[in-house]
């Protein structure tokens, strides 16, 4: 890019760390066997991603053979929301997202529509966040689960999701497993690695750009 470009949408993505970048062309070219073959260059990646893996896992505090590695952002919505959704839909057919959610969300509720799924559409307020009391009086009986941005892409809004959810919580509308939050945006903010290790048990990411940018978090739906 042209060196007098002033770039103001770190919210939607960021340039790859240096350091990122030329482990990333070290790996490219000295660990490109099949890490499940047993010959010696396939042990090397496979020992490349097993540090890769456990450096993930000790940043989040999760066992690092419980993260589910994906090609991007779009696949982790689809994996973490139409999985969950039609894994569990003899428990309802609820689901609850905001109307200023990422496009690779949204698509995805419209398309469980199709399959029988009804969604609540929570509007923000004149701020772009969410009111807790919104998000509650959404929630049903039938609820399956809900879907929040963390930081919007577009906006840059940083949503008080622990608020929310305790909100709810407090009007025994919430159960902390039924809650998919969504932190595409959110790398670099301190409270991202507070929620990843401690309300929430299970989190998958995508992992297409560098630990210091993180694109996603989750807490997917258990099927109890």
């Amino acid at each position: 890019m042209a060196d007098d470009l002033i770039y103001l949408d770190y919210a939607a993505s960021t340039p790859v760390d240096p350091r990122v970048y030329e482990r990333m062309r070290e790996v490219g070219v000295t660990a490109y066997a099949n890490p499940s073959s047993t010959h010696a260059a396939g042990r090397l990646t496979h020992e490349i991603i097993a540090a890769a893996a456990a450096q993930v896992g000790g940043l989040l505090n999760v066992d690092p053979n419980a993260l589910i590695w994906t090609s991007g952002a779009t696949e982790s919505d689809n994996l973490a929301i139409a999985g969950a959704a039609r894994y569990r839909a003899h428990k309802g057919k609820h689901i609850v997202t905001m109307k200023t959610e990422h496009k690779a969300v949204t698509d995805v509720f419209d398309a469980l529509t199709k399959e029988g799924f009804e969604v609540s559409w929570v509007e923000p307020d004149s701020r772009g966040l969410l009111d807790p009391a919104a998000f509650s009086a959404a929630l049903r009986d039938d609820t399956q689960f809900a879907s929040i941005m963390f930081v919007n892409n577009e906006t840059g809004v940083i949503q008080d999701i622990e608020d929310a959810i305790s909100f709810a919580i407090e009007n025994g509308n919430v159960d902390t497993k039924n809650i998919h939050v969504i932190g595409a945006s959110g790398g670099g903010y301190a409270t991202l690695l507070t929620y990843m290790n401690t309300r929430f048990p299970i989190k998958t990411f995508s992992a297409w750009v560098p630990i210091s940018d993180l694109k996603k978090w989750y807490y997917p739906v258990s099927e109890e």
